[in-house]
């Protein structure tokens, strides 16, 4: 940077300046015609800048604009308590898989953990399907969707215990 954009500069700097600089550019003014003319011309703006009015916004941008945020505020919030109730779901859904084979007896404890992991991947599945309803459903009929999978599901696990104990008591039978 040469010396001229040095000071100009220092004049758009607006009263800014240490002694030592205040003095440099006053002398740089005394001699230089073209940095006079900037200065003047910067002091002019800034008086037209304070003398111009305040011109306060539309309240109907302020309005939108609330509108807007409260718009998005509130698909934030209903996203959040959408993944909390899928969660909430799929947390039940795995304790109770879970529960049920461990309640079962040890022998068949094997095949209802592959009957388990099968119905977690069928889940995981669903999962998937029901986050791209989600983002088309609104609440109430997401609600109910997935009551009737749940009780789909419980359905499936109560027959297939019931399948099992059936199993259980026919071996036993032939066992005697």
């Amino acid at each position: 940077m040469d010396s001229h954009e040095y000071y100009e500069e220092l004049i758009l700097k607006d009263g800014d300046l240490s002694g030592e600089e205040r003095k440099n550019l006053k002398a740089h003014l005394e001699e230089c015609e073209k940095c006079q003319k900037l200065e003047e011309q910067w002091k002019s703006c800034l008086n037209l800048l304070s003398k111009a009015p305040m011109v306060e916004p539309k309240a109907d941008i302020t309005g939108k604009w609330e509108q807007t945020l409260q718009v998005r505020t509130f698909e934030k919030e209903m996203k959040n308590q959408n993944r909390q109730i899928i969660g909430t779901i799929i947390l039940i859904t795995v304790l109770s898989i879970f529960s049920c084979t461990v309640l079962l007896s040890p022998e068949f404890l094997i095949p209802s953990t592959i009957q388990a992991s099968q119905i977690l991947l069928l889940l995981a599945g669903l999962a998937n399907q029901f986050r791209t309803i989600l983002s088309m459903l609104r609440l109430p009929v997401l609600i109910f969707s997935l009551g009737g999978i749940l009780a789909v599901i419980c359905f499936v696990v109560i027959n297939r215990i019931g399948i099992n104990n059936e199993e259980n008591s026919n071996e036993g039978v032939e066992q005697s």
